[in-house]
């Protein structure tokens, strides 16, 4: 399935910055010091997919809650060439326009966090619209769902493992 230039899991140990530095450089060979100056936090998703074949190693049609911090970096002036397979996790990469990752989204090529990556991408840049999408409120609202877990939700969870091992 199509996927984004970079990302991976999150560890307890790892911020989310270093995590994305990380993922960038093993995934698509994008250097730690240019990432450092020209990547920007965008903020979060956090939302409820079920489990398919196409996308998931593990059992099926799960409930799988998922928050993805997300970053941009601007690349213009860069030559194509400066995102490239790494760590053989990544077949090769290639730049789309809109309307070519509309078409796939609609296609159902992506991998559906990559999905929601790219529909909050695109309902930031102006490019999703209430406008032009019929179901623009329920996108974003699904894009921005609270996790119940029994116990704590994710984020408290993951504050409260950082404290924890900073302290140790």
């Amino acid at each position: 399935m199509l996927d984004s230039t970079a990302g991976g899991t999150l560890g307890v140990w790892e911020d989310p910055e270093d995590c994305m530095l990380r993922e960038a450089d093993e995934e698509a060979s994008l250097d730690k010091e240019l990432m450092r100056g020209k990547m920007k936090a965008v903020g979060i998703v956090s939302y409820v997919h079920r489990t398919d074949q196409r996308a998931s190693s593990g059992d099926l049609r799960l409930f799988q809650p998922d928050t993805l911090f997300l970053y941009e970096l601007d690349l213009t002036g860069h030559e194509v060439g400066i995102i490239r397979p790494n760590d053989g996790e990544v077949q090769g990469f290639e730049l789309l326009t809109v309307k070519e990752v509309q078409d796939a989204m609609a296609k159902g090529e992506f991998k559906p966090n990559c999905a929601v990556v790219l529909l909050d991408f695109m309902i930031r840049h102006g490019i999703l619209t209430v406008e032009n999408e019929k179901d623009y409120v329920e996108i974003c609202s699904k894009l921005r769902e609270r996790l119940i877990y029994p116990g704590l939700s994710m984020t408290e969870t993951y504050i409260q493992q950082r404290a924890q091992i900073l302290k140790a």
